[in-house]
C-alpha cells in the first residue's frame, strides 16, 4: 500500500521547512529567517497523529523567468503540486496576503489537487487580519497554525484525515475502520499563578526533566512554553505562562495576555500559589478571576518544604472558601513531595484523544528560543537584582555543521550602555562564566557540542521591538 503525497508550497519564508521538519521529526529541511533558503524539494515519511503519509518540502513560489534559478524552483514547486495527492498551500498571517499569495492561490484553483489552507504564525492577535485576509483566497477557511511551537496540529489533523484517508483507501479498498489512528488519551494542562510562585520548577518536575528556566527572582519566565510528558498511554500537555501581575508596561502586558492564552481551551487549570508567601489581595484577586472560566481547577499550595505548616490548611480555606477547585494538593516542585498525587490525579481526568506530539518531544519550544532561554537564565543566575529585566537574548544564527555540533550566535540586548560593563565583568570574565554555564547547560538538555558566541549590545528600545516579540510568541498589541 503506498501512502499518499502531501506537498507544502508558498511563497518563501512563510514556515514551509519548520512545518516540514516538524512533521518529519528530525532536521531535513533547512531553516533560516531569510527568503529561499530551500532551493531543491525534499521529501520524507511523516506521520500526523497515527497517520503516515510521504511529505514534500519545496522551495518558495517565486514570479521569476523559468530560466533563472527561483524560476526553476518555481518550476519543481508545480511539479510537486501536480504529483501530490494533498497541496498544504501555507500563508504567513503575520504579514497578510501578499499578491504572490493572491497569484498562487489562483494557480491553486486550477491544478485539480485537494487544497488545506494554512495559516502559519497564528499565534496572538497579530495574526488575526492575515486570517481574515485568507478566506478571500478562495481556497475555503484558513486552518490557524504555528509550525515553529506546534499549535494546531489537531486541527491540521481534521482537515487533512479526510484527504489523505481517502487516496489510501482508494489504492487499497482497506476498511475505512482500519485507517482510525489508535485512541490514546491526551490532557492540556495549563499553569497559573502569581511570579515566583514555582511554576517553571514544577512544570520541569513533572516532565521529568528541565524544559522551562528558573532563578530565584520573580518573572524569570516571559512566554508561554509547553512541556510535554508521557504516563503510560497519555501524553500530558503542561503549559508554563508567564507570572500574573499587575502590567505596567507593553512587555508587562504582553506577557500577563500569554499566561491567560496558555489557559486557553485547557482541560484542567492549576492555581500555583507560593505557601511560604502566603495570600494577600493579588492572589484572592486572581482566584476570583478563574471563577467564570469553564475548565476544571486545581489548587497547588507549592513550597510546602519550606511553608509553615500551621498557616497551610488555614491558607486552604481562605482560597476556597466559595468551592471553587475540585481538588487542592501541598506539594514542593523542588523535592517532588507530593507530585505523585498530581500525576495520578490527572491520570484519572485524561480524555481519551490523539498524542499531539512525537513520543519523544518533551517541549513545543524551538530550538532558538530554548537557547536564548537558557542564556537569558545564566543572566538571572549571575547578575544582580535589576539588570536582568532590562536584557533580552535573540538568537541570531543557529548552523548545525558537519561533525554533529551547532554554532550558535546570541545577541545580548542591553538598555543602557553603562549596563555593558557589569554584563562583561571584569576582563570579560563574567560574560565567559555565563557563556560556560549557558553552553554546558546546552549541551546536557541537546545531547551535542555547543559552540556559543555571546555578543553584548545596547538596544535602548529592544521591549518595542515587535520581531523579538514574534521571536518569543508573545502579542505586541496586547
Amino acid at each position: 500500500m503506498s501512502r499518499p503525497t502531501v506537498a507544502i508550497i508558498g511563497r518563501p519564508n512563510v514556515g514551509k521547512s519548520t512545518l516540514f521538519n516538524r512533521l518529519v521529526g528530525k532536521r531535513l529541511a533547512l531553516v533560516d529567517d531569510q527568503p529561499g533558503v530551500t532551493r531543491d524539494r525534499r521529501e520524507g515519511d511523516a506521520e500526523l497523529l497515527g497517520v503516515p503519509f510521504r511529505i514534500m518540502d519545496t522551495a518558495g513560489f517565486e514570479d521569476e523567468d523559468p530560466a533563472s534559478l527561483p524560476g526553476r524552483m518555481r518550476v519543481q514547486t508545480e511539479a510537486a503540486v501536480r504529483e501530490a495527492d494533498v497541496a498544504l498551500f501555507m500563508i504567513d498571517a503575520r504579514a497578510g496576503i501578499t499578491p504572490l499569495d493572491e497569484e498562487v492561490a489562483r494557480w491553486l484553483r486550477s491544478s485539480g489537487t485537494p487544497i488545506v489552507l494554512l495559516a502559519n504564525k497564528a499565534e496572538g492577535r497579530a495574526a488575526e487580519a492575515g486570517i481574515h485576509e485568507a478566506m478571500a483566497l478562495g481556497l475555503g477557511d484558513p486552518v490557524p497554525f504555528s509550525a515553529e511551537h506546534g499549535e494546531g496540529i489537531a486541527d491540521l489533523f481534521e482537515a487533512l484525515l479526510p484527504l489523505i484517508g481517502e487516496t489510501e483507501r482508494e489504492e487499497d479498498d482497506t476498511p475505512a475502520e482500519d485507517f482510525a489512528y489508535d485512541p490514546k488519551a491526551v490532557l492540556k494542562f495549563a499553569v497559573v499563578g502569581r511570579p515566583n510562585a514555582g511554576k517553571s520548577t514544577l512544570v520541569n518536575a513533572l516532565v521529568g526533566q528541565k524544559v522551562a528556566i528558573v532563578s530565584p527572582k520573580a518573572q524569570t519566565t516571559r512566554t508561554r512554553l509547553m512541556g510535554i510528558a508521557i504516563e503510560g498511554d497519555a501524553q500530558l500537555l503542561l503549559v508554563d505562562t508567564p507570572g500574573i501581575f499587575d502590567p505596567a508596561r507593553r512587555l508587562d502586558r504582553a506577557m500577563v495576555a500569554a499566561a491567560w492564552e496558555g489557559a486557553k481551551d485547557a482541560d484542567l487549570i492549576a492555581l500555583v500559589v507560593d505557601g511560604k508567601g502566603g495570600v494577600g489581595p493579588k492572589v484572592r484577586a486572581l482566584a476570583e478571576s478563574l471563577k467564570d472560566r469553564r475548565e476544571r481547577k486545581l489548587l497547588i499550595l507549592n513550597k510546602v518544604d519550606i511553608a509553615d505548616k500551621g498557616i497551610l490548611l488555614d491558607l486552604t480555606r481562605r482560597l476556597d472558601q466559595a468551592g471553587l477547585f475540585s481538588e487542592i494538593f501541598m506539594v514542593s516542585a523542588l523535592t517532588s513531595d507530593g507530585l505523585d498525587r498530581v500525576k495520578e490525579h490527572i491520570g484519572k481526568a485524561m480524555p481519551q484523544g490523539p498524542w499531539m506530539f512525537p513520543e519523544d518531544d518533551v517541549s513545543d519550544m524551538p530550538g532558538r528560543l530554548l537557547a536564548a532561554e537558557i542564556t537569558r537564565e545564566q543572566l538571572f543566575m549571575q547578575l544582580n537584582q535589576e539588570l536582568p529585566y532590562s536584557c533580552a537574548v535573540e538568537t541570531e544564527s543557529w548552523k548545525d555543521l558537519k561533525d554533529g555540533s551547532s554554532r550558535v550566535e546570541q545577541n545580548i540586548y542591553i538598555s543602557r550602555d553603562n549596563h555593558k560593563a557589569i554584563v562583561l565583568g571584569e576582563g570579560g570574565k563574567r560574560i565567559k562564566n555565563i557563556g560556560a554555564k549557558a553552553r554546558a547547560e546546552l549541551e546536557r538538555l541537546l545531547d551535542r557540542k555547543i559552540h556559543l558566541f555571546l555578543h553584548v549590545k545596547v538596544k535602548e528600545n529592544w521591549r518595542e521591538d515587535r520581531s523579538l516579540f514574534a521571536t518569543w510568541g508573545l502579542d505586541f498589541n496586547a
